[in-house]
């Protein structure tokens, strides 16, 4: 099991909820899981594998979950630089 499999029994479990909320916007567990879903794709696409570091630069906003989930969800480790 790894961090991202939380959010997914997670969301298994309690169904969709909000999961984020940012200056007044608001994203629900579906739309992060899917968001995610598709950037573990890119990134594999990237061959991205298992144990690789990837560096994520972002400001605070709404997408670094996304792109921590999306990482974990390919095994990958996050390297944040905020």
């Amino acid at each position: 099991m790894n961090t991202a499999q939380l959010a997914i029994d997670a969301f298994a479990k309690f169904g969709d909820y909000a999961a984020e909320h940012f200056q007044g916007m608001e994203a629900t567990a579906a739309e992060t899981l899917q968001r995610s879903c598709q950037l573990a794709a890119v990134l594999k696409q990237f061959d991205v594998n298992i144990g690789d570091r990837v560096v994520v630069i972002m400001p605070t906003c709404p997408h670094v979950p996304d792109a921590f989930y999306a990482i974990w969800r390919i095994g990958g480790v996050v390297v944040p630089i905020m």
